[in-house]
């Protein structure tokens, strides 16, 4: 099976319940597929697997595969010892690694012609209160909706920032 094929819902909970519990700092970055639905329906299910793949590549050369995990159809999520600001710069690099390849997305209902990506981050820092798994990534999921919200293509952490923007 290719890597980027795999579940990895449950080696993220795992990895991610014992990042917190060891108290450093943890960030969880959750990346989806802008109108990939629409890219699906339009091109097949065949293009959509290329695209994916291509995305997970992306996604691997800038955050490393061993910090990588498909969660969903078209969601990613990557979990690194980082503070909120560097997870941010980490979220940025992500969302330009995957607009640099120029995925081919023609004729999207709004957009730009290629496949972008928008992406929610959450920091849990040393000292912090405790957080649960659970809660961390319900944040990271609502993060990444405010940034499809706000326009697509674009990084939301702590703050919403417009694209291109770290905080």
């Amino acid at each position: 099976m290719d890597e980027w094929k795999r579940d990895g819902r449950r080696a993220l909970r795992d990895a991610l319940g014992a990042r917190l519990a060891s108290h450093g700092s943890t960030s969880l970055l959750q990346v989806d597929l802008d109108r990939m639905l629409w890219f699906n329906d339009t091109f097949g299910h065949d293009a959509g697997d290329a695209a994916l793949a291509q995305v997970w590549a992306a996604l691997a050369e800038v955050a490393g595969a061993d910090h990588l995990y498909r969660t969903a159809g078209a969601t990613y999520s990557v979990l690194v010892d980082l503070e909120a600001r560097e997870a941010m710069q980490l979220g940025e690099a992500l969302r330009a690694a995957v607009a640099a390849r120029r995925i081919a997305n023609p004729k999207p209902p709004d957009g730009p012609g290629w496949l972008t990506v928008s992406v929610g981050v959450v920091t849990h820092d040393a000292g912090a209160g405790p957080l649960t798994v659970a809660k961390m990534l319900a944040l990271a999921d609502q993060r990444c909706y405010q940034a499809k919200a706000a326009g697509r293509d674009r990084v939301v952490g702590e703050d919403p920032a417009p694209a291109g923007a770290v905080p």
